[in-house]
């Protein structure tokens, strides 16, 4: 039994160490399978990097963030208030000046002083400073003292413009007050006067061998007569001032000048 037992014990040695044997195989095997898939994996991560990037994860830096904004509520409508009513502009109000202190140069303000030029009048004076020629008697009324002869212009010689008799008025016109109105008639009267006189003189110079005076004198006493109907246009009722201050045959041809052309435009001409 000794000598069976020993047999059996050799049988099963040796079939233990036949199955180690074939199982040390196996798992080397397994071994072997297992290092060339990881070779394998590896070639693809070297040699194809998409394919890697495929296979993991989603990382996040390669992930586009998209920030979802919420809508902002909508700010309260502000409250609706009336505009004010704008403020009535303040009235400008023109102070009357004294008959005194328009007559006097000196106490009416100098804006400009002017050199005569060649071609140079009162009338177109008025125009260019004043911007209404037929204010001009006054102008030279304020000058007279260096013009005797409303006429007569020496180039050099100086004008004074003074500041303008009216206020600008919505009509585009200029309002004047009633001492304005009376300097305005004081002019053309002063005027028409200075040329009465000079005609009166050229006409008494005339004689055979000298008729241009005749022609000179008629000239300024036309103008006298033109100067009276000029100053019209500011009052027509002037007309019946100067009947007690002019000659009858003065008033008479003035009077025909109003039947012919009727009474001159308040406006400019």
């Amino acid at each position: 039994m000794g000598t069976e037992h020993l047999g059996r014990l050799s049988l099963d040695a040796a079939r233990a160490f036949e199955n180690y044997r074939i199982g040390k195989k196996h798992v080397v095997v397994l071994m072997l399978f297992m290092a060339l898939f990881d070779f394998a994996a590896l070639g693809l991560i070297l040699f194809h990097p998409d394919f890697a990037r495929q296979a993991s994860p989603v990382a996040v830096e390669d992930t586009e963030l998209i920030e979802v904004l919420e809508p902002l509520p909508d700010p309260a409508e502000p409250e609706s208030r009336p505009e004010p009513e704008p403020e009535p502009e303040a009235e400008t109000v023109f102070e009357e000046r004294a008959p005194e202190d328009i007559r006097d140069p000196a106490s009416r303000e100098v804006l400009f002083t002017h050199y005569v030029q060649w071609g140079d009048t009162f009338y177109s004076l008025a125009a260019r400073y004043w911007d209404r020629e037929h204010l001009w008697p006054d102008l030279w009324l304020l000058n007279a003292s260096n013009f005797p002869d409303p006429d007569l212009m020496v180039v050099g010689d100086v004008v004074s413009i003074y500041d303008p008799l009216g206020r600008p008025a919505d009509n585009g016109e200029r309002d004047f007050s009633t001492s304005e109105r009376e300097r305005i008639f004081e002019a053309y009267l002063a005027v028409y006067r200075r040329y009465r006189n000079i005609g009166d003189d050229y006409l008494a110079r005339a004689d055979g061998r000298r008729s241009w005076y005749r022609t000179l004198g008629r000239n300024r006493i036309n103008k006298a007569h033109w100067s009276v109907y000029s100053s019209l246009r500011y009052d027509p009722s002037l007309l019946d001032r100067y009947r007690s201050l002019l000659s009858r045959g003065d008033i008479e041809i003035i009077e025909e000048y109003v039947d012919r052309f009727g009474y001159p435009h308040s406006g400019r001409e």
